[in-house]
């Protein structure tokens, strides 16, 4: 009995030091699960940031009305599509209507008054004119009747009383020629005032109906833009007073017009500028990738939970605006640099030991060997970044791997890679 209890405890400490044997051998296994090649290619840093879809300014307008009165005609409704110049609504115009119809009546009646104005001073200055002929010729006939009797007189042929007789009646020709001038003279001077005053009254009439054909362009509310009506504050039959603000009727938004503000951290503002590619997703789309470029950087700060943040500004395309809507939450990378034709490795195969940036080059990936090489890391890219020295194209790296304890410490591991390195 004594020698089967000796025999199990042999077994048992030979079982036991076969174990630890085989663990401690496993443990110090190194285990490559996935390599990556270097390769050639493109890289790009992105920096990434939080954003929020925002209307434009201009992109809803809220349309309202400066008549009052009762609202005759609503006829649109929340959701309604409208087109710039489209009329929404209409107040009641009956005074308005009746005011302009008064005022056509009377610029008719000017109208007329000029017409028989310039229809009856012709004749009446026909008139004038043949008596101003008529006074002209008697004054010839009397101014030579006088000089022939002033001969006769000299000659004796005459007396002084013919003589004075002759003159007076010369000098009566003289007067009815001037007093002809005059009238002729006074009733065209008083025909220019009369159509003076005529188009001045009518000038004035025209302002007033311009002035109320303004009024009534307030009873009809004409859609500003193209757009959906987001708000309607009124119904039809309603009375509206229009007082020192513009009752406000509805609200047309144009979706079309969006933008993106992004908040740039105080960190990182000096990484991007104007111009920089953009991407973004929202979280109604899932993977659908939008982009844009940063058109303005705004340099007002916004302090949001004790943080300085930038706005950069996004235009939104058209046919990503048809997707998009106000307030929506956007996750955003902003494309801060990029470098061409560089070697590059996926990131994971970077690791950060004591101070350095390192991977592991395979060596023999089906005896899972690897060597410890510092690298020294240009652009970081989403997926890949560039190397700048430390590596070859074509050379295999272990992006995910088990290393044994202490391994990266071991002299004929890390120090004769430092050298290569180097």
């Amino acid at each position: 009995m004594k020698k089967v209890l000796i025999f199990i405890v042999v077994i048992v400490l030979i079982g036991s030091g076969i174990f630890f044997y085989i663990s401690k051998n496993k443990k110090q296994t190194v285990q490559i699960i996935n390599t990556d090649i270097v390769k050639i290619g493109d890289v790009s840093g992105f920096l990434q940031q939080t954003g929020i879809i925002k209307a434009q300014v201009g992109a809803q307008i809220s349309v309202g009305a400066r008549a009052t009165g009762t609202i005759t005609m609503l006829k649109v409704k929340v959701g309604d599509k409208v087109k710039k110049g489209e009329l929404v609504a209409m107040i009641d115009d009956r005074e308005t209507q009746a005011q302009i119809n008064e005022i056509k009546t009377a610029l008719a009646s000017i109208e007329n008054e000029i017409e028989q104005e310039n229809a009856i001073f012709p004749s009446r200055k026909a008139l004038i004119e043949k008596e101003l002929e008529s006074n002209h010729s008697k004054l010839i006939l009397a101014k030579n009747k006088y000089e022939r009797e002033k001969e006769l007189l000299k000659k004796g042929f005459s007396t002084v009383e013919q003589l004075e007789s002759v003159k007076t009646e010369y000098e009566v020709a003289q007067n009815n020629l001037k007093s002809s001038e005059i009238s002729l003279a006074k009733l065209e001077k008083e025909h220019q005032l009369t159509l003076t005053n005529l188009r001045l009254k009518k000038e004035r009439e025209i302002s007033n109906l311009s002035a109320l054909n303004v009024r009534l362009s307030y009873t009809r509310i004409i859609s500003p833009i193209d757009g959906i009506v987001s708000q309607v504050n009124a119904d039809e039959g309603e009375t509206i007073v229009a007082g020192l603000q513009v009752a406000n009727l509805i609200t047309v938004f144009n979706p079309d017009m969006l933008e993106m503000w992004i908040y740039i951290d105080e960190t990182d503002i000096g990484k991007v500028k104007i111009g920089d590619y953009v991407e973004y997703t929202v979280d109604t789309y899932g993977d659908k990738k939008f982009n844009g470029t940063l058109k303005k950087i705004y340099y007002e700060p916004v302090v949001k939970d004790s943080i300085v943040y930038y706005l950069g500004i996004v235009g939104i395309e058209k046919k990503d605006a048809e997707l998009l809507k106000p307030e929506m939450t956007t996750h955003v990378k902003i494309r801060t640099s990029e470098r061409k034709g560089v070697l590059s490795v996926k990131n994971g195969a970077i690791k950060f030991e004591s101070g350095e940036q390192v991977v592991y080059r395979v060596t023999d990936k089906k005896n899972n060997m690897v060597e410890r090489q510092v690298v020294k890391v240009g652009v970081k890219g989403e997926e890949r970044s560039e190397i700048i020295t430390g590596l070859n194209e074509n050379d295999e790296v272990a992006v995910k791997i088990i290393l044994p304890p202490d391994f990266s410490k071991r002299k004929d591991v890390s120090q004769k890679n430092i050298k290569k390195a180097q």
